[in-house]
């Protein structure tokens, strides 16, 4: 089962890896800086919260990766298949 953990680490690495903060990213994809920040990743009673969809696949969009590579990705994480590239290994 994929988290909105996996998805927010996903998410992290991948901006990392294009020399991107959260802050940056958020701020690239048209929203507001605070967007994606570590503290508005969870709830005042501490469930994680969940990106929406529309916000995803702005992020997406700055990280020029498809969300048919990013979700096949978060599915293929749990068992780090031989084979699989780093960049989907590091998640």
């Amino acid at each position: 089962m994929i988290t909105a953990q996996d998805v927010w680490s996903a998410l992290d690495s991948l901006a990392r890896e294009r020399g991107l903060t959260p802050s940056g990213l958020a701020r690239a994809a048209g929203l507001d800086a605070t967007a994606f920040n570590p503290s508005r990743r969870g709830t005042d009673d501490g469930r994680a919260r969940w990106l929406s969809l529309g916000s995803l696949l702005r992020a997406l969009a700055v990280l020029d990766t498809p969300l048919s590579t990013f979700a096949a990705g978060l599915e293929k994480r749990p068992f780090a298949p031989q084979g699989l590239s780093m960049r989907w290994s590091r998640w």
